[in-house]
């Protein structure tokens, strides 16, 4: 068996534990990471204005400016279940009337889904 003990000498090791796993049970993390590449090729500068994370979290600075004419690259991460999931938006640094809307998903065990919409933003991110 795999109980807390080392194993006698001579003994097969327990299916059930790693063979260098001592007293706890030991367990990996598992990174979800989800990269967007951002193409700006418009005459507009981007900042952060918001988000509705289902799940997830920033690992690269939101608060970093997409400048105009650039190529900048988002990066989500999870280390549970669900993976990354939710919705951010950014504005125009000048007249913050020109939206940059996301919405992402990239679940551990079902299809990635991705939609980006630049001008006015849409009716409702969240459906």
């Amino acid at each position: 068996g795999g109980g807390g003990r080392p194993p006698e000498e001579g003994a097969e090791p327990s299916p059930w534990r790693h063979p260098s796993a001592t007293g706890a049970a030991t367990m990996a993390l598992m990174e979800n990471r989800y990269l967007v590449e951002v193409t700006n090729d418009s005459e507009h500068e981007f900042v952060f204005d918001g988000e509705w994370l289902r799940s997830g979290e920033w690992k690269s600075d939101r608060s970093a400016p997409i400048p105009a004419h650039s190529v900048a690259v988002l990066e989500f991460q999870s280390t549970g279940a669900r993976g990354v999931a939710g919705v951010v938006w950014w504005t125009d640094s000048k007249d913050h009337d020109v939206y940059l809307s996301m919405v992402l998903a990239n679940p551990r065990l079902q299809t990635a889904t991705f939609a980006c919409y630049a001008g006015c933003p849409p009716q409702d991110l969240k459906a």
